[in-house]
């Protein structure tokens, strides 16, 4: 990583930032396995332009998401979820919990185009395509799956029970 941190865009990203102060940059820390993932993460934390830390898919199906948030937020970045791995409910309240900013995925616009619902117990088999299907697409179910998802990510919800509740009570 080290080398990579010595390469010009690096050095044009710091000379960008000292010239335009409100620009902001995310860097995303990757590698094979959990310590290589959690090294590249420090390399970037030593990047003091370096406003937020996006923390991709690997990062959750490593089990890292919450030893990287606070790895970054001790170092005072703000955390950005890319993404959801397998549970999107989960997640979010995970990053509810973390106080992360944001979190951006499609995967609730995916399970509406195939008429499949948020509320499925790990909606994501192995293998599951993604592909967009006539037969199934309604844009009233593709709406409640997102309504239902941004509910959950902006409201107070703070269990699955309750998101379910709500969503049986047709609030979405």
């Amino acid at each position: 990583t080290k080398k990579f941190l010595k390469n010009p865009s690096f050095i044009k990203a710091k000379e960008l930032k000292e010239s335009i102060s409100t620009l902001e940059f995310m860097a995303v820390p990757h590698g094979s396995d959990a310590v290589d993932v959690e090294k590249n993460l420090r390399d970037l934390l030593s990047l003091e332009y370096v406003s937020f830390i996006g923390l991709s898919k690997t990062s959750a199906r490593l089990d890292l998401r919450k030893k990287l948030t606070k790895i970054a937020k001790d170092e005072g970045r703000r955390v950005h979820f890319l993404g959801v791995w397998s549970n999107p409910i989960e997640e979010v309240l995970e990053g509810k919990e973390l106080d992360i900013i944001g979190l951006d995925t499609k995967y609730p616009a995916k399970l509406g185009v195939l008429g499949r619902s948020l509320l499925e117990y790990f909606p994501t088999p192995p293998g599951l395509d993604f592909t967009l299907s006539e037969k199934n697409y309604s844009k009233e179910w593709l709406k409640r799956q997102l309504e239902a998802f941004v509910w959950l990510a902006e409201s107070n919800c703070s269990s699955e029970e309750e998101l379910v509740r709500e969503y049986e009570n047709g609030r979405f």
